[in-house]
């Protein structure tokens, strides 16, 4: 047999492979043949065999490549593979398959510095409201459609993970599963944190040492951290002290390839502290002091690399005043706060005094393990005085009434065991010394009120509960005079002109107070007047969501308490009152969050109620006087920063306030109110810019946004493409779709095939649902109309979707590699269509080795011309397509022409998108190894010197050489570890061309058409060029900016994308222009079916321009038609799938 004459064959060799495969090579020894061969995958195999086997199976193979194939099927089949592959025309994939509309910063986080990244470590620091858990879910989106995670962590607040998970399922179709203490716990289910591959869970609950075991055993692909800086560690005497939540993230961070950190607040004003947080990211790449003295200007030349000159990767903010949306308009109103100051009425003073001497009193500052507890008890008791009358009465009571019950049980003691019973009432088994007072909800504020005490003996707490006893009378006498000066201050104020709108139920109020005792009061005295709903921390979250949509609908006053500080959004309400100002300048900052926010129609107005003949009272007035001269350096933001900035100025507000309440110096003392005067935003600025935060902060390219959003536009997958696929995918997979009155869908039943855990869809995206009563499959159906707010956008990436899709893929298996029939209306002579998919290859780490991971793929269309020379297509071209089922007489594509074809993609398609990534994952992984060589440069020679001067010592006095050998242990451990890390971005750097795959080919023909349709339907290439230059030349005269897209081939569906001048925003006006160039005038002209489904997308920004009079020597006239879709659609004519336009309809629409 001559060997020779075999590379390129196919054969089915069943034995060895399942599917048929292609000879790439043959070389014989003796009777044996060694044979490489691709298979249908694209990679490459060799095995050996007799050379009787090999003969056998030639003969039985066919000699040419491929077989016939069904049209209808093999478009089905290449459709699934290009809505598969849509990220790589698509450059903002995530927002086509998701509710939302992101913002420019929304999609340059993502899109720009957060998916590129090789190895994600990332912290996102944007101002509040700003939507990181869109941007977020934007990029879980992105990453589980290109296969990159399975698995995803969410770790946030205990308040935030019902949004969580709510977000994540109503904006991305990404269903979590809470795990809390029942679940976790719950042994006979086994390890939860590996039953469930995308998990929410509270990092409080989460840290805990009978929890955080089993979540570390699970293996997460991306960890996610809200409100990170609250894992915090410290540099104290020496030492580093972490915090549980720090230990947690830090073993996750160990653990994870990709950890996105996000948090508002970045910097908490301690050098040392961003240090360790920034440790999270990456421990080498960032140092503390515990490992060099110049920690802050390394960890600073890290976070900004040159200076500011390169975008960050792994840090970026943003201001939310900067913000603007793609008109160029800010995204964020402006704030107006005003105080709003009362005077204590004479018996009101006297009770506020009497409980402040009883807090001295009886709840004394304490040591050891009553430290913490009684602390918290003194501050809730203040903070309720300060609050409403009630609040204090109600707690007084509770109190006594507690203390009363004590004490009888005290006294039936034996005197042995009554100290050590009363020693164990100061203490709180549920406290948790972690969390601070942004931290702790209304039940622990209620223990604490109602169940600490510092008495030690039992005559002390007789004393106590007597002072009780007289403190209750006196608070029942005051709040019975029913003259209380904060409500009347309350009332007075709801007069304000800036409340009007309230009278006529247009406006919405929203009303803070701390406690649920000054909530019940507030209800009893304005429900007569307004429709009020109630926020509090005694309602479970369904609740919570349930009377936020009643405020939204029709309520006129929400009375919260901090429970709606967290986690609830209510821009659609724009008055709030701070009945009770938050002793934590955060709680303010998260108040006001929760109505100026994205979406904030109107200016906002926040009213701060204080006492003024109260030193708390003063301080907080002097503190909102301050904050209002702050403004004039740094504007609206003063009120995101407040927290920050009182801290870079050693400035406790908390500590102060209660120190002021407790230990009053009389009025005419200024001691608490200079402590305010010390605040300097400058302080503020020195330490943004001193550790890189400042020139981190990125501010947004509109116009780049712009330029990138338009090609996202243009190369989205469009949502009729979608749901024709789906409907004739779901038709072939038995699944049975019934349409709506109203023109959704709905899926009464799906069979239990396709929530089968063997199907990998189902373990990559999860389950589908047994039924879907509303199913879309165009999101502004979802955006747009509140009707279908609660409909299932079904797209790419949801588990319906996807399971039909691999259904269908199944189905089809005979289909690949094969050839089918297609007409075209618009050519004269056949041409080939020949689909394939390139992949990129990279390294990616698992356990202790690297493996070989799909990076990146695409799909790519060869036309193959009558003559032989080969182009790209469009991705989508047999959209424009008649198929031809049935038996059709084609000609084999021979295995010479299939090798022609691969080396086609490989050098040049192939080629070009390796250069393309390998840029932009160079770009970053340079900036990264730069600043970790020089980060390990300073370690060692630090640790170098350390061991010089132990050694020296050493030689006379023997006491430091231990010392001295773990200094030298020490500089071998780091050169080890900067190896190590410097290998690890070596293998990121790996990328390589990996195996094209064939999937199918299609043979065009054109058709047979009559002369009234031949004129419209076909085109002369040299009129079509001379009808392109005089629509360039013409935008260009007008001052637009013409681009000519059309040998592009991405499927866009027009010829010139002509950009226009910008506004005083920035903003570009654009228009997507279909050219369509006659010889002679009058004449008609079609539309392919893409070129009209797209002119229905783009409405008033797709135009279709004809230039009649475009052959050689004619005069051309322009015929411009804005939105064909709509101005021709009673005139158009259908042929074979084609829009017809008669010459008459188009001089009728002509602008």
């Amino acid at each position: 047999m001559d060997l020779t004459t075999i590379p390129g064959r196919r054969v089915l060799l069943p034995r060895y492979f399942a599917a048929p495969v292609v000879i790439e090579a043959a070389e014989a020894e003796g009777d044996i043949v060694f044979l490489r061969v691709r298979m249908e995958s694209g990679h490459l195999g060799e095995l050996t065999l007799d050379l009787d086997e090999l003969e056998d199976a030639l003969r039985t193979s066919g000699m040419a490549l491929p077989t016939t194939a069904s049209a209808s099927d093999q478009f089905l089949y290449i459709e699934a593979e290009r809505i598969r592959l849509a990220y790589a025309y698509d450059p903002h994939f995530a927002v086509s398959l998701s509710g939302v509309e992101p913002l420019p910063h929304q999609l340059q986080a993502v899109y720009e510095q957060l998916l590129p990244q090789s190895r994600l470590r990332f912290l996102l620091a944007d101002d509040p409201g700003a939507g990181k858990t869109i941007m977020a879910g934007l990029l879980i989106k992105e990453l589980k459609m290109r296969g990159a995670i399975e698995r995803i962590l969410v770790l946030c607040p205990a308040p935030l993970t019902i949004q969580w998970q709510d977000e994540m399922r109503s904006k991305f179709d990404e269903v979590f599963e809470i795990v809390r203490s029942g679940l976790a716990k719950d042994q006979l289910a086994g390890n939860v944190w590996q039953r469930f591959p995308q998990c929410i869970a509270s990092i409080d609950f989460a840290k805990q040492d009978d929890v955080a075991p089993d979540l570390l055993r699970a293996d997460w692909d991306l960890v996610v951290i809200d409100e990170a800086h609250k894992c915090a560690a410290r540099w104290f005497s020496g030492e580093v002290k972490r915090t549980k939540r720090y230990e947690l993230a830090e073993a996750l961070s160990s653990q994870a390839e990709r950890l996105l950190l996000l948090t508002a607040t970045p910097h908490s004003g301690d050098v040392e502290q961003f240090a360790f947080f920034l440790q999270l990211l990456d421990r080498d790449q960032f140092v503390g002091p515990d490992r060099v003295g110049n920690f802050a200007e390394l960890n600073q030349q890290a976070l900004v690399p040159h200076g500011g000159d390169e975008p960050s990767p792994w840090f970026l903010r943003r201001i939310k005043e900067e913000l603007r949306n793609f008109e160029g308009e800010k995204l964020f109103t402006q704030r107006h706060a005003i105080t709003v100051p009362f005077t204590l009425s004479t018996d009101e003073k006297s009770l506020y005094d009497e409980v402040t001497a009883y807090i001295n009193a009886y709840l004394p500052r304490q040591t050891g393990r009553r430290k913490a507890p009684v602390a918290l008890a003194r501050t809730v008791l203040q903070r309720r005085l300060a609050s409403s009358v009630r609040a204090i009465r109600r707690s007084l009571e509770r109190r006594h009434e507690r203390f009363s019950g004590v004490l009888r049980e005290v006294e039936l003691l034996p005197p042995a065991r009554q100290e050590e019973f009363l020693r164990r009432q100061s203490l709180l088994e549920s406290f948790d010394e972690e969390q601070d007072i942004e931290d702790a909800d209304e039940f622990l504020d209620d223990a604490a009120a109602t169940s600490i005490t510092a008495a030690a003996r039992i005559s002390d707490l007789r004393d106590e509960v007597n002072a009780l006893n007289r403190l209750v009378r006196q608070a029942r006498r005051v709040e019975e005079q029913g003259d209380e000066r904060k409500l009347q201050a309350l009332l007075t104020c709801l007069e304000r002109s800036e409340f009007g709108e309230l009278q006529d139920g247009r406006g919405k109020l929203m009303i803070f107070t701390e406690h649920r005792d000054t909530l019940d009061y507030l209800r009893e005295r304005l429900e007569h007047k307004y429709q009020i709903v109630e926020i509090h921390g005694g309602m479970n979250a369904l609740r919570r969501k349930q009377a936020q949509d009643e405020f939204r609908s029709s309520a006129q006053l929400c009375l919260a308490t901090d429970a709606a500080g967290e986690g609830i959004n209510l821009q659609f309400c724009h008055l709030m009152i701070n009945y009770d100002m938050p002793w934590n300048p955060i709680r303010l900052e998260q108040r006001m969050g929760r109505v100026h926010r994205i979406g904030q129609k109107y200016d906002v107005y926040v009213f701060n109620f204080v006492a003024s003949n109260t030193i708390e009272g003063r301080v907080l007035a002097r503190l909102l006087e301050k904050l209002d001269e702050i403004r004039s350096t740094l504007g609206d933001r003063v009120f995101d920063v407040v927290g920050m900035m009182l801290r870079v100025n050693d400035v406790d507000l908390e500590n102060i306030l209660r120190e002021a309440a407790s230990n009053p110096r009389g009025l005419d003392d200024e001691f608490y109110l200079q402590q305010i005067e010390r605040i300097n935003p400058e302080a503020l600025q020195r330490l943004e810019r001193a550790t890189g935060v400042a020139m981190a902060t990125s501010h947004v390219d509109l116009s780049r946004i712009q330029a990138q959003d338009f090609l996202s536009e243009e190369r989205r997958l469009m949502p009729e493409y979608v749901e024709q696929f789906f409907l004739e995918a779901a038709k072939m997979a038995g699944l049975a779709v019934d349409q709506r009155a109203d023109g959704l869908y709905r899926i009464e039943h799906v069979p239990q095939r396709f929530r089968a855990t063997t199907l990998a869809s189902v373990r990559r995206f999860g389950p589908p649902a047994t039924t879907y009563r509303k199913l879309t499959f165009n999101k502004a159906d979802l955006l747009k109309n509140p009707n279908h707010a609660d409909a299932d956008l079904l797209s790419p990436g949801h588990p319906l979707f996807a399971a039909v899709s691999e259904i269908l893929e199944t189905k089809l298996a005979e289909t690949r590699g094969g050839l089918a029939v297609y007409i075209n209306p618009t050519v004269e002579e056949a041409y080939r269509l020949h689909f394939f998919v390139a992949d990129l290859i990279g390294e990616e780490s698992v356990g202790n080795a690297y493996q070989p991971v799909t990076q990146y793929a695409a799909m790519t269309v060869v036309l193959e011309t009558a003559s032989g020379e080969l182009e790209i297509a469009p991705p989508d071209a047999l959209h424009d397509l008649d198929p031809v089922d049935g038996e059709v007489a084609v000609e084999p594509i021979e295995p010479q022409n299939r090798d022609r074809l691969e080396r086609y993609v490989k050098s040049t398609v192939h080629r070009a998108m390796l250069d393309e990534q390998r840029a932009v994952r160079e770009r970053e992984i340079a900036i990264r190894q730069h600043y970790l060589e020089r980060t390990f440069q300073a370690l060692i020679a630090a640790q170098q010197t350390r061991y010089l001067d132990l050694a020296e010592q050493a030689q006379e006095k023997p006491q430091y050489r231990i010392a001295r050998d773990e200094a030298y242990r020490r500089v071998e451990e780091l050169e080890q570890r900067r190896d190590q890390k410097l290998t690890e971005l070596k293998y990121l750097r790996v990328l390589r061309p990996g195996p094209v795959r064939y999937l199918g080919s299609a043979e065009v023909r054109p058709a047979v058409l009559k002369d009234a349709d031949y004129d419209a339907m076909r085109s002369d290439p040299e009129v079509e060029r001379r009808a392109m230059e005089f629509v360039m030349a013409s935008e260009r005269a007008q001052g637009w900016t013409p681009t000519d897209v059309s040998q592009r081939h991405d499927g866009s569906g027009f010829d010139i994308r002509s950009v226009g001048p910008a506004n005083e925003y920035g903003k570009r006006p654009v228009r997507r222009i279909e050219v369509k160039g006659r010889s002679g005038y009058n004449r008609p002209v079609a539309l392919t079916p893409n070129e009209w489904t797209q002119a229905q997308r783009h409405g008033d920004s797709y135009w279709l321009y004809v230039v009649w009079g475009a052959g050689q020597g004619q005069e051309p006239q322009l015929i411009r038609i804005q939105n064909p879709a709509l101005r021709l659609a009673q005139r158009t004519q259908t042929v074979i799938k084609y829009h017809l336009v008669p010459a008459d309809a188009l001089a009728g629409a002509a602008q």
